[in-house]
């Protein structure tokens, strides 16, 4: 998300009540700092001022690190639905 509070992060396309699919970020924040309201908006200003709005997520999840293969790459199919089981 080109943040320095950021470690890593994903972003998926969820879709809503209404069937539009709306981009939520799921976040690894960097060694030492908590999640906090005031860390998530700041990220997601950080990201306004570099996207249009559309692109954006709506949502930020702080996770401990993201699902990913043996090989490194991040599986976005269980971000999309966090009750499914590999």
């Amino acid at each position: 998300l080109g943040d320095e509070r950021v470690a890593e992060a994903a972003v998926v396309g969820v879709a809503d009540d209404a069937g539009l699919v709306k981009p939520i970020a799921y976040v690894v924040l960097v060694a030492g700092l908590q999640p906090r309201p005031d860390i998530a908006h700041a990220i997601q200003d950080s990201v306004r001022a570099r996207l249009v709005h559309y692109k954006c997520p709506r949502e930020f999840h702080f996770v401990a690190e993201l699902p990913k293969t043996v090989t490194g790459k991040i599986q976005r199919y269980l971000l999309r639905d966090p009750h499914k089981k590999e």
